[in-house]
């Protein structure tokens, strides 16, 4: 049993190791006392009651983030409202991935911060719509192999879905001049381009859907192919959609 020692001022509770050991006591842990009623006491950890605590600040903290408009989830502006700790709390959030930092595109300075499920509702909304930001028709599929992205907002989601193929040189992906983003696989690349510059070196200048039927090769594929080609050197861009082979 537990006995209550004195050693000079101070008070130690003293138990033997077996009874640690069934309470679940560690050594070098803080506890608090606190009295229930007369004859009752209870010993808490104090870890626990941190732990506790936290968790009801990061209660806190998100369903203040879902009840805020977005000009005051802010970047530097959300931070004032709260306190030292929920501060402290808060930047634990952002590590833990509970809380992102978010930007639509790079128009915008400062990040807005959002929910989990925001970012997952702006990834399915974005997938639901074409490179002209129209919606998708529901039989329409679009093919691994290759994609045109409608912008940074796009390739930032689609570059994290896909990071091991960009690692592992499966998929390249390209930035155009009209802020879209072009990406397919290494091998398809590998295999459309000599095509396309044998038929440009017949034809010397060309649009994109001209190649695409001749070729019989998708158009959006075409154009992906050419943009890489063009960044190599080997083809210019005259007027949108015209193709030149440069020898």
């Amino acid at each position: 049993m537990p006995r209550l020692k004195k050693a000079g001022a101070f008070y130690s509770l003293v138990f033997s190791e077996k009874e640690a050991i069934e309470a679940g006591i560690e050594s070098e842990k803080e506890f608090e006392l606190n009295k229930a009623r007369k004859g009752v006491w209870v010993l808490i950890d104090k870890t626990a009651l941190i732990d506790s605590a936290e968790s009801a600040i990061e209660l806190k903290l998100i369903e203040l983030i879902k009840s805020l408009p977005l000009s005051k989830r802010v970047q530097g502006v959300f931070e004032k409202e709260l306190n030292e700790e929920e501060l402290k709390v808060f930047q634990k959030l952002l590590i833990e991935k509970k809380v992102f930092e978010f930007k639509l595109n790079d128009k915008y300075r400062k990040a807005v911060y959002k929910l989990p499920e925001e970012i997952n509702e702006i990834k399915e909304k974005l997938s639901s719509k074409d490179s002209d930001g129209k919606e998708k028709k529901k039989t329409q599929t679009v093919s691994v192999d290759y994609k045109i992205l409608s912008g940074d907002a796009e390739a930032r989601i689609f570059s994290s879905e896909h990071e091991k193929e960009f690692k592992e040189h499966e998929l390249k992906g390209l930035k155009c001049f009209d802020g879209s983003y072009c990406v397919i696989k290494n091998d398809l690349l590998n295999e459309v381009s000599p095509k396309i510059i044998d038929y440009m070196k017949s034809k010397g200048n060309s649009s994109l859907g001209d190649i695409s039927k001749d070729l019989n090769i998708p158009e959006p594929l075409i154009r992906i192919a050419c943009e890489f080609l063009k960044e190599d050197g080997m083809l210019l861009e005259k007027r949108k959609g015209l193709i030149k082979f440069i020898s």
